[in-house]
Formats: structure tokens, C-alpha cells, sequence
């Protein structure tokens, strides 16, 4: 009964899912073991759905990587996501030409853009010497010197 439940559980993430991702061109997508939990009505069957999704049959059936998973530790909760991306271009749909005036982002989720920008301020504020340093100089431009210090002083540290 059980192989039975994770053959179901990797044949819906497979019609529903990896089918989807393919025909929308993308070479990488998410999984979100709650979703599918969800969708199957299933009840207190989490473990088996994470392991499900990163069975070595899943994997080789739908020919993808799994590069990469977010959520508690333990990797067997609702709010775990597995991020998958297929093997090669031709079996992901390789990216069609887009139409004049198409966006490069149709399809594609807010999430996933956001996702994309992480690291990305990250840089910019080691760069201007940390976040912090960065809202003092903010803060004292706008409001004008609040340590008491001149501002052309070094900052302390």
C-alpha cells in the first residue's frame, strides 16, 4: 500500500508539476512538499511525500537534478520546498524565441523574480561598509549630525 501511495504521489508532481515546467520552458522550478500533500488530501503522509520527491525514481523518470531544498532541518514539514532542474535543454522545452514585445518573464512567478535578487543587496552593502553604516549615513543626512560628532569626523566603530 504504501509503494502505491508514493506512485501516486510522484505520477501528480510529474502531470502536474515537472509537465508544466516543461512546456513553460523553464529549466528550473519548485515543489512545495504542503502543496501536494494538499492536493492529494492527504493526512499526516509529509515524510513519504518529501520522500517521494526526492526518490532516486523520481529524479530519473522525469530526468532532473535536485540542486537545492529550503525548510526546517529535518526536510519533512509542509513548508519544505524542493528545487529541481532538468538534466538538459532539450527535455526542459528549450526556451522558444519570444514573440516581438513578449516579456522574458511571462510565467514566471513574483517569488521567483525575488528569489533571483537575493544576495544581490547583500553585495551592495558590504560594498558601502555593512547595512548599518549605511542607515547611520542615511539617518544623519536626513536628519543632520545625531551623535553630536562633526561630520566630517571618522565614524566610530
Amino acid at each position: 500500500m504504501s509503494q502505491r501511495i508514493s506512485d501516486d504521489i510522484r505520477r501528480h508532481a510529474s502531470n502536474g508539476y515537472v509537465s508544466t515546467a516543461r512546456k513553460s520552458g523553464k529549466q528550473e522550478f519548485e515543489i512545495v512538499v504542503g502543496d501536494i500533500h494538499r492536493d492529494l488530501r492527504m493526512r499526516n503522509r509529509v515524510p513519504q511525500v518529501s520522500a517521494a520527491l526526492r526518490s532516486k525514481k523520481f529524479l530519473r523518470e522525469n530526468h532532473l537534478d535536485l540542486v537545492g531544498e529550503s525548510g526546517p532541518p529535518s526536510g519533512m514539514s509542509t513548508t519544505t520546498r524542493l528545487k529541481y532542474r532538468f538534466q538538459d535543454e532539450e527535455l526542459a522545452g528549450a526556451s522558444p524565441a519570444l514573440a516581438p514585445g513578449a516579456s522574458p518573464l511571462r510565467g514566471v512567478s513574483i517569488y521567483q523574480r525575488i528569489r533571483e535578487l537575493y544576495g544581490i543587496a547583500g553585495e551592495l552593502y558590504r560594498g558601502i561598509g555593512g547595512g548599518e553604516h549605511a542607515l547611520c549615513e542615511e539617518r544623519e543626512r536626513f536628519y543632520g549630525s545625531t551623535t553630536g560628532l562633526d561630520p566630517s569626523e571618522p565614524r566610530p566603530k
